[in-house]
This record gives C-alpha cells, sequence and structure tokens, in this order.
C-alpha cells in the first residue's frame, strides 16, 4: 500500500485494517466509487488519510452532496483532502465553506482557494491565516454581521487590527 512503517500513519492503516471486516471495506470502497474515483485514487486517500475508511456512508454522500453539487468543488479537489469525510459537517464544513462562498460572491477571496486551508485549522483561526486579506477590504461591521450568531460562544471579539481576528495568542 505504500506506507512508511516508521510513520504513524501506518499505525493508523493498520488499526482500521485490523478493526473492519472485508464486507465492510468492500462498501466503503463501492461508496468512494460511486464519488467518481477509481481504486488507485481511494488508495491514495486511504494513505493520506486511514480512518476515511471507517466514515459512514451517510456521512461520506451527504459530504460529497454539499461539496460537489452546492459549493461546486471537483471530486479531484475533495480527493486531495479526503479528511473531509472525518469532520463535522453541520458544525464545521458547512458554515466555513457557506462564509468562503459568500466571500467569494464579494470577490474576497481567490477562487481557487484550497479545501484544506478553509477545512484544516481549527476554531476560526483559518480566518486571519488564510483570509486577511479578504478581511482587511471588508468593513467590520459586514464581518461581525457574518459572523455574529457564533461570535458570543466561542468568546470571540473583532480586535482593532483585523489580521488578529479569531486568534488566541
Amino acid at each position: 500500500m505504500g506506507f512508511d512503517p516508521l510513520r504513524c500513519s501506518f499505525v493508523k492503516a493498520v488499526q482500521v485494517i485490523y478493526e473492519g471486516t472485508e464486507s465492510a471495506w468492500e462498501h466503503r470502497m463501492e461508496v468512494y466509487r460511486r464519488c467518481g474515483w477509481t481504486d488507485y485514487e481511494i488508495m491514495l486517500m486511504f494513505r493520506q488519510g486511514p480512518y476515511i475508511m471507517k466514515s459512514s456512508e451517510k456521512k461520506i454522500m451527504s459530504g460529497m452532496d454539499f461539496l460537489v453539487n452546492r459549493m461546486g468543488w471537483q471530486p479531484a479537489a475533495i480527493a486531495r483532502f479526503p479528511i473531509v469525510f472525518l469532520l463535522n459537517l453541520e458544525k464545521r464544513t458547512i458554515p466555513r465553506c457557506s462564509v468562503v462562498k459568500v466571500l467569494r460572491m464579494k470577490g474576497l477571496v481567490k477562487k481557487d482557494l484550497s479545501l484544506s486551508a478553509i477545512l484544516a485549522c481549527k476554531g476560526f483561526s483559518w480566518i486571519s491565516e488564510t483570509n486577511s486579506f479578504a478581511f482587511a477590504r471588508t468593513p467590520i461591521f459586514h464581518i461581525d454581521s457574518l459572523l455574529k450568531h457564533k461570535a458570543p460562544k466561542w468568546g470571540f471579539w473583532i480586535a482593532p487590527k483585523l489580521s488578529y481576528i479569531g486568534r488566541s495568542d
């Protein structure tokens, strides 16, 4: 499979293979095939994130439906960041992608922003790290209205310098 036995991903892959059944493995392979990926692409995704083979069919299909049909991403872009199938769709993927969609419509972020840039960071640090240039051109009240419903929950406030939005350090 091409795993380096000295890396942590090797241990994770062995764990996934050991804990699963052959029928469960084949079922997930079939689900990923229905999404348009070849066996080779699925194995590359497995090498990147072995736990994707533990995701349920519902989680895989709902994630693909949202990312492909509503956000317009190509399956190849999703295959480069397969960890998306392990993230919480309602709490992480949909809110972040929705903010990015609004920013794209306003021309405030580049069109080819990668899925990993949006979803990989914990908390809201992705705003300041990946999109600070977008917020520098956006009025403060607009940023506040975009995040207003989440701000009190996160203990989030907008600092005088926009580059510090969401930073915890």
